[in-house]
């Protein structure tokens, strides 16, 4: 379950806050190489809760820069994030326009 709060500064930009909650229960692993060897075998739990800071900055018209900060502030199973930055460089493809004949 995830709650953001965005605002946007401009078109295409935006600074956002938000909590993300995952009630993972127990991962089991089963079936092709490791269910034959192993058969069902008990990975771990992902539970967790986990702050975001993130934001989007427009470049170019088809060009978007975007950071997002978060931190596990509870976790059971799986590593704990104490603080991680992800930074993505997104390009986007608008659909050519149809040139229409001129009559």
């Amino acid at each position: 379950m995830k709650f953001w709060f965005r605002y946007n500064y401009l078109q295409g930009g935006t600074v956002a806050v938000g909590l993300e909650k995952v009630w993972g229960g127990k991962q089991i692993a089963s079936g092709g190489i490791l269910g034959a060897e192993l058969g069902p075998t008990a990975l771990s739990e992902d539970n967790f809760l986990r702050g975001h800071i993130a934001g989007v900055v427009p470049l170019a018209k088809d060009w978007t820069f975007s950071a997002d900060i978060f931190h596990d502030f509870e976790r059971t199973g799986g590593f704990r994030d104490d603080f991680s930055v992800q930074f993505r460089l997104i390009k986007i493809f608008f659909a050519e326009q149809e040139s229409k004949p001129l009559k």
